[in-house]
């Protein structure tokens, strides 16, 4: 059975503001984010992580943008990583100098920024919606643990499970649930991601997100269809006004 994993982008600014705009834009399209806020940190990243695309700032403290894409360029092991720089159209010469293989002129423009990526990583998907809230009947084994317990949402890349059981970010996780009218259960693996405490003064019900990191192609498109059909007023979704 073909899996699907979701590409991986690094993006690199030491600007946090500029970091969390361009994480906005990229969530309209099915990948994983990475980030990293100085050069010396995006090559950790990119060792650690295997990213298929970087989009690199070129002015930073520490080891600079350029710098940055002559080290990943020049190293046997990173230079196949997709480098796009990102800086002022004035720079754009010795970005091309540095060994960059796509350039973004700031400020970046959503649209822009979204089609030059996918020229790279054309089998990148738009997001079609980013999540349905939704409760399906969901089996997870954690652990030594089997969890019987339901969904808040569901998208293509991961689900949210309602449960108060321990988890930490990473630990690995196995799924399976049912779509209405599907023919056969959903079976994924996945790790675990965001956390919400039973504690404090949130009104969201407790439990943890899964990124699924082994889905089949089948199961894939199943999920993408259900979804299609809850925006199409096919299904009814799960109320979320308590939330």
């Amino acid at each position: 059975m073909a899996e699907a994993f979701p590409e991986k982008i690094l993006l690199v600014d030491d600007v946090r503001l500029f970091l969390e705009l361009e994480k906005t834009f990229l969530r309209r399209v099915v990948c994983e984010i990475l980030t990293a806020s100085s050069g010396e940190e995006a090559l950790e990243v990119l060792r650690l992580e295997r990213p298929a695309l970087i989009v690199l700032d070129d002015q930073m403290p520490g080891i600079g943008g350029l710098e940055t894409c002559r080290r990943i360029k020049s190293d046997p092991d990173l230079r196949s990583t997709i480098v796009l720089m990102a800086s002022s159209p004035g720079l754009e010469p010795a970005c091309w100098d540095a060994g960059a293989d796509g350039f973004v002129a700031k400020p970046i423009v959503q649209q822009g920024f979204i089609e030059r990526i996918r020229s790279f990583l054309p089998a990148l998907q738009l997001r079609r919606n980013e999540r349905a809230f939704v409760r399906l009947e969901v089996e997870a084994w954690i652990g030594d643990s089997v969890i019987r317990t339901s969904s808040r949402d569901l998208s293509t890349t991961g689900i949210f499970i309602k449960t108060d059981h321990p988890a930490f970010p990473g630990q690995s996780v196995k799924l399976r649930f049912n779509l209405p009218g599907a023919a056969a259960p959903i079976e994924a693996r996945g790790e675990v991601r965001n956390r919400i405490l039973p504690e404090g003064e949130t009104r969201l019900s407790p439990g943890f997100g899964v990124l699924f990191r082994a889905l089949g192609e089948e199961e894939r498109r199943s999920i993408e269809e259900y979804i299609r059909r809850l925006e199409g007023g096919g299904e009814d979704e799960e109320d979320t006004s308590d939330r």
